[in-house]
C-alpha cells in the first residue's frame, strides 16, 4: 500500500473541494490535494505522479473530452472522477468510454463522497499492483544473477568430479556433498523464481506436449535430492501406456516435486510415497499417498507456513487445477489437458531438419558472464567437444560462419543483443543446415517462438546446466556417456 498519494482537483468549486478533502481523511494514507485552475496544468502534473484526478465537465469552457483520452493513456494512468452539471446518459457514456472511472452529478455531495472513496480504493490497488510488479522484476533479476553464479559453481564441481578419478574417499565424498548442495540450491532458486512470477498471469500460457510418466520420474528424482533421503521410495502406479499432456512441463514437474516433498514431510526416513492417477468426470487427478515404514514420525510443518504446500497450490492454480491435502494428497487438473494414450508425439521437432548424429563436434558458447561460460566450456570440452566461447554477439555471428559449430549455446539475457535475436540472426544468415541452437536462461521465463511464430531454439536449458542434461543433448565420443555414468 502506498504511504501517500497526490490528488489533482481541476476547476472544482470550494464546497466540492471540501467534500473531497473530507472523504480523503478516510483513506488509510496521506493525501495531498492540488488545486488546478487550467487544463494545461494537467500536462506536467499527471506525468509527475498523480493517482486521482477530480475534474469539472462544463462544456464548452471546461470540457473533459479535450484532455481525458490523453491522460488515461499515460504510464501509471490516474483514476479520473468527472463532476458533471447534469446526468445526460449519452454524455456519461462518452466520458466513461474515454476513460473516466466515475461520472457524478455535482449537486449530489453524497454520491461525490462515495465516488471519491471508490476512486481512492482503485488508485491504492493500482499503486500496490505496480509496487508488486516492480518487486517481481527485482526478484527475477536477482534470481538470474544467482543462477549465473550457481551455474559456474555447479559446472566447476562437475569438472572436479572428472579430475578426481580414483582419488581418495574423502575427496570423492566432498565432491558429492558439493554436488548435492548445488542441486538443493537449484531447487531453492526454482522456488524463488516461481514466487517471483507466480502471480504474473492467471493461467500458464506455455503449453508443450509432455509424457506424464517421464515428468513424474524427473520430479521424483529432484524430490529425493532435496529431501536428502535416498532410502525413501516414490513409486508410481503402472500406466496402461503413454499418457500425453498438453501443459507447461516445467510447472507440472515443479508441482509434482513440491507435492512429493510435502507428503513426505513428517514421515519416517525410508517411507514410501505412492503416486497414482484417475479420471473423475471432467477432471484428471494425481494422487499421492505416503506409507510409514515404522519408527517415530518426524514433526510435520504447519500448513500455514509450509512453502511446498503454498507452491503446490499456486502452481496447480496456474495450471487450471486445485489441490486437496487429504489424505491422500490430490492434484486435480482439467481432463482437457490430457491427450489420450497412443498419440504419437515426436520428441523434438528440429527447426532445420538435421539429425543429431550429423553434427560436427564444434561447440560455440555465447554468454556475457565469464565465470559461468568458462565452467560450462570446460564441462563440454571434457565430453569430447572442441569448444570456443565469446561474450560478444557480433563476434558470435562471425564465429558461426568461420568456426562452423555443430551446436551453439546462447544465454538469453545479454545486454546488447538478446539471445532470441541472436538465434534469429543465425537462422537467417545460415546458407546450409543451421547448427543445433540451445537457449540457456537464468529466469523462469523462456521464449518459445520468434515474432513470426517460428522456433528460434531447438532446446532450452535453465541455469545451472547439469552434467546429465549436457550428456543427453550432446553425446560425446563412443563410450563417453557410459564412462560418465560409471563415475556417478
Amino acid at each position: 500500500m502506498p504511504h501517500s498519494m497526490r490528488w489533482a482537483l481541476l476547476q472544482v468549486r470550494t464546497e466540492e473541494a471540501e467534500v473531497v478533502r473530507s472523504s480523503a481523511r478516510e483513506v488509510p494514507c496521506r493525501v495531498e490535494t492540488l488545486l488546478l485552475e487550467r487544463e494545461e496544468q494537467l500536462e506536467g502534473i499527471a506525468a509527475g505522479g498523480v493517482e486521482v484526478i477530480i475534474a469539472s465537465h462544463r462544456p464548452p469552457e471546461a470540457d473533459a473530452m479535450r484532455w481525458l483520452p490523453d491522460i488515461v493513456r499515460q504510464p501509471g494512468r490516474p483514476t479520473v472522477v468527472i463532476l458533471a452539471d447534469g446526468d445526460d446518459p449519452v454524455s456519461c457514456r462518452r466520458l466513461r468510454r474515454a476513460g473516466a472511472f466515475s461520472v457524478v452529478r455535482r449537486d449530489r455531495p453524497s454520491r461525490l463522497s462515495k465516488a471519491v472513496r471508490r476512486a481512492a480504493e482503485r488508485a491504492t490497488w493500482e499503486a500496490t499492483r505496480e509496487d508488486l510488479r516492480q518487486l517481481s522484476n527485482l526478484m527475477q533479476a536477482v534470481g538470474h544473477n544467482l543462477r549465473d553464479v550457481l551455474g559456474g559453481i555447479s559446472n566447476a564441481v562437475e569438472v572436479l568430479s572428472f579430475q578426481a578419478g580414483n582419488g581418495g574417499l574423502g575427496q570423492r565424498r566432498t565432491i558429492e556433498l558439493l554436488d548435492q548442495l548445488c542441486r538443493r540450491m537449484t531447487g531453492l532458486l526454482d522456488d524463488y523464481s516461481e514466487v517471483a512470477r507466480i502471480d504474473s498471469e492467471p493461467i500458464s500460457p506455455t503449453r508443450e506436449v509432455v509424457e506424464l510418466g517421464a515428468a513424474l520420474d524427473r520430479a521424483a528424482d529432484r524430490a529425493k535430492v532435496e529431501l536428502g533421503d535416498s532410502s525413501s521410495r516414490f513409486v508410481r502406479a503402472a500406466l496402461p501406456g503413454p499418457i500425453w499432456m498438453h501443459i507447461d512441463a516445467r510447472r507440472l514437474e515443479h508441482l509434482v516435486r513440491h507435492a512429493l516433498i510435502y507428503v513426505r514431510k513428517g514421515k519416517q526416513r525410508g517411507s514410501e510415497v505412492r503416486i497414482d492417477y484417475r479420471e473423475a468426470g471432467d477432471r484428471f487427478e494425481l494422487r499421492f499417498d505416503a506409507e510409514d515404514r515404522g519408527g517415530v514420525p518426524r514433526p510435520a510443518v504447519a500448513p500455514g507456513i509450509d512453502l511446498d504446500l503454498f507452491l503446490s497450490r499456486k502452481l496447480a492454480d496456474r495450471l487450471g487445477g486445485r489441490v486437496r491435502t487429504g489424505p491422500p494428497f490430490v492434484v486435480d487438473l482439467p481432463l482437457s489437458l490430457v491427450r489420450r494414450s497412443g498419440l504419437v508425439v515426436p520428441e523434438v521437432s528440429r527447426a532445420n531438419g538435421m539429425d543429431l548424429g550429423d553434427l560436427n563436434r564444434h561447440a560455440l558458447l555465447v554468454d556475457d558472464n565469464p565465470e559461468s561460460v568458462q565452467a560450462l566450456g570446460l564441462l563440454i570440452g571434457r565430453l569430447g567437444w572442441n569448444v570456443r566461447v565469446t561474450p560478444d554477439t557480433t563476434e558470435a555471428l562471425r564465429m558461426v560462419k568461420d568456426f562452423r559449430p555443430g551446436v551453439v549455446l546462447i544465454d538469453l539475457q545479454m545486454p546488447v543483443m538478446d539471445g532470441q535475436t541472436l538465434a534469429r540472426e543465425i537462422r537467417r544468415e545460415q546458407r546450409g543446415p543451421a547448427p543445433l541452437l540451445i537457449g540457456i536462461t537464468g529466469t523462469a521465463d523462456r521464449p518459445v517462438q520468434d515474432e513470426s511464430g517460428g522456433n528460434c531454439f531447438d532446446y532450452f536449458l535453465t541455469k545451472p546446466v547439469r552434467r546429465e542434461q549436457i550428456i543427453a543433448l550432446l553425446p560425446g565420443p563412443a563410450g563417453a556417456a557410459s564412462d560418465e555414468n560409471r563415475r556417478r
